[in-house]
């Protein structure tokens, strides 16, 4: 059985956050950026382990296998836009802080790559041809992601059953009833939500929103982790 890695350290907890201080901006929003990273390790761990442990059905299957794992990839692109909505989101609402002494010096410490993905993370919240991006991952978020809009769905099944050339995957609407979890699933569900995805992610096309977000994962990665770095040592050194 396999064991997470990592080596143990610690630090006393006031140096994090001092109780005697009302508001300190500086350490609540590292604070929230720990969470952050903490959660994109926890998807990219849902991803892996869905991926070591299922086998990638063929591109014209038709099966309860690969009902199931489009299923799951669906849900997982799904939490990695609800993430990334969130995250870019969070920035936004703290501009402020990328102008403090103290952040500035932190991200000075940044070596020239990952200054440069974070400098490009920054320019999606204040170029004008990522608002359809912003938006189109801020509709995903609040109609299939964290809460759920019947109207949305609804047309997105229309379409994939009644609009689009007929196949074999939209002949017919698709479930398994089994006994349990692992062996019930209603696939008619899957099929709207992943044209949905589709339609909003652009998700195939070579300037996909997909693809973009793809690459700010990757960037808020490295990026967070670093900055995360620079604060602790900035915190330990402190006295």
């Amino acid at each position: 059985m396999k064991e997470f890695e990592g080596e143990l350290k610690k630090i006393s907890p006031s140096k994090i956050i001092n109780k005697d201080e009302e508001v300190n901006e500086i350490d609540d929003f590292f604070l929230v950026l720990g969470v952050i990273y903490n959660d994109l390790k926890g998807l990219m761990l849902f991803l892996d382990l869905f991926q070591e442990n299922y086998k990638k059905p063929a591109v014209d299957e038709l099966t309860a296998n690969s009902g199931q794992y489009s299923s799951t990839q669906n849900q997982i692109n799904r939490l990695m836009v609800g993430f990334m909505n969130e995250f870019l989101s969070f920035l936004k609402n703290n501009k402020n802080i990328f102008s403090n002494i103290r952040f500035k010096l932190i991200e000075k410490g940044l070596n020239i790559t990952v200054k440069q993905e974070w400098d490009n993370i920054l320019s999606v919240l204040d170029d004008k041809e990522s608002d359809n991006f912003l938006s189109k991952i801020a509709r995903i978020r609040s109609n299939i992601i964290f809460h759920y809009s019947g109207k949305e769905l609804r047309r997105e099944y229309l379409k994939y059953f009644f609009e689009i050339p007929k196949d074999e995957r939209n002949k017919n609407a698709y479930y398994s009833l089994g006994m349990n979890m692992r062996s019930t699933q209603f696939y008619y569900c899957d099929a709207a939500v992943g044209s949905y995805l589709r339609e909003h992610l652009k998700i195939g096309l070579e300037d996909s929103h997909f693809n973009k977000m793809g690459d700010l994962i990757a960037k808020t990665n490295d990026t967070i982790r670093f900055l995360m770095e620079g604060y602790l040592k900035y915190k330990i050194s402190k006295k």
